[in-house]
């Protein structure tokens, strides 16, 4: 299946925004369950020190860029609300500043990752170990893939990484350490609650964005749209979503990752869950491989341009990991080909695996009594305010 919409891991936003800070008294628990020696904060106290200033340069960034970006992305809304097409002049703007603050994201998360490996070279065996067991809840071993598969696509943290950038929890290693915070430490805390209302105010609008987009794809009627407000907060709420859908949404619904900027084709309901995606890789690169130089740079072009126009923007390094697949598959015979083809079709559909991924998730939270694809995305208070938006609280239009 192929996803309608682009991937959630592609959203700037949804990848650096971190949930609310730890209070001094939950940091100090941590800790305490991790049993940190003395020793040990002094030796992470260099991080932190690199942290923080990580830290401050990202806020920084977020504060010039941000008027910019909420232009952009103000424009772009007023376009997805009324269920219109971007012109190229606004997709191009949104697609800048989008870029533009995941680009910043990455160089800050590859900094941090570095941090993060020199981190866990200062935690013993058995305190590295109960950092990897917790905080995956439920459903752990489907968690674990999610994030591999996510760490393929561009730079992550774990929980390790995360906390490095915890001013309660430097404020506690400080201070195992005896040793005084750095002026940064002060300077990034100011910088970044300066910027939070800016922040919060981008997060509520591409989560707005969002929403118009599925509501967009999902082609909802107005009894539909009124059933589903009627639900919303009431008992039994998550295992009613589904049915109130025709298997066609259902589909839309199972192919949809939140995404900024809306395929250019969305508005025709049988793209999203369209069957056959994986079938389409496999006839491109058994046709690709064999062309020459010159027909191969116009095929990968073709293949990219298809992608981005049914998907969205292009992950950081996709255009690299094609041209890898196909010089790959093209160095080798038929009888070669055969034995390497499947893993080459994963390569170029990885973005399927993390989807699936996500699809796995999500329906075994709705087997333990959870609210599965269609509560998670459609009882959303964001989807659920556009909705009430174009229909108006009673469902009608």
């Amino acid at each position: 299946m192929r996803r309608a919409i682009l991937p959630a891991l592609l959203l700037p936003l949804a990848a650096s925004a971190a949930p609310a800070e730890l209070t001094p008294e939950q940091a100090e628990r941590r800790l305490a369950r991790l049993a940190i020696t003395p020793a040990q904060a002094e030796a992470l106290v260099p991080l932190l020190d690199e942290a923080a200033a990580l830290r401050l340069e990202q806020c920084l960034r977020i504060a010039e860029l941000a008027p910019e970006t909420a232009e952009a992305w103000d424009d772009l809304r007023a376009i997805v609300a009324v269920d219109g097409t971007p012109d190229p002049e606004v997709w191009r703007r949104a697609k800048a500043a989008s870029e533009a603050l995941r680009e910043d994201r990455d160089l800050i998360v590859e900094g941090l990752a570095q941090l993060e490996v020199e981190a866990r070279d200062v935690l013993t065996p058995a305190q590295r170990a109960q950092l990897d067991r917790s905080g995956r809840g439920a459903h752990g071993a489907l968690r674990e893939e999610l994030d591999s598969l996510a760490a393929q696509r561009r730079p992550t943290l774990s929980r390790l990484g995360r906390a490095l950038q915890e001013p309660a929890i430097a404020a506690e290693l400080y201070a195992l350490a005896e040793a005084g915070p750095p002026p940064v430490l002060g300077e990034a805390g100011a910088a970044c609650d300066a910027v939070d209302p800016t922040w919060d105010e981008l997060r509520q609008l591409r989560d707005e964005i969002t929403s118009w987009n599925l509501l967009n794809g999902l082609h909802l009627q107005a009894g539909q749209a009124a059933a589903l407000l009627d639900l919303a907060g009431g008992e039994g709420a998550e295992g009613a979503v589904e049915a109130l859908l025709d298997p066609g949404q259902v589909e839309v619904l199972r192919g949809f990752s939140p995404c900024l900027l809306p395929p250019r084709d969305l508005s025709e309901p049988v793209r999203a869950g369209q069957a056959g995606g994986g079938d389409r890789y496999e006839r491109w690169l058994e046709r690709a491989r064999r062309l020459d130089a010159d027909g191969q740079d116009r095929a990968v072009a073709r293949l990219l341009e298809g992608e981005e126009r049914q998907l969205g923007p292009l992950p950081p390094g996709r255009e690299a990991e094609v041209r890898g697949v196909l010089a790959a598959a093209s160095a080798v015979d038929e009888v070669g080909f055969a034995l390497i083809e499947d893993d080459l079709l994963d390569q170029l559909a990885r973005e399927d695996m993390l989807h699936e991924a996500r699809l796995a998730l999500l329906d075994a939270q709705q087997a333990a009594g959870g609210p599965g694809v269609a509560a998670h995305f459609m009882l959303d208070p964001a989807f659920l305010e556009v909705t009430a938006l174009r229909f108006g609280e009673g469902g009608a239009p």
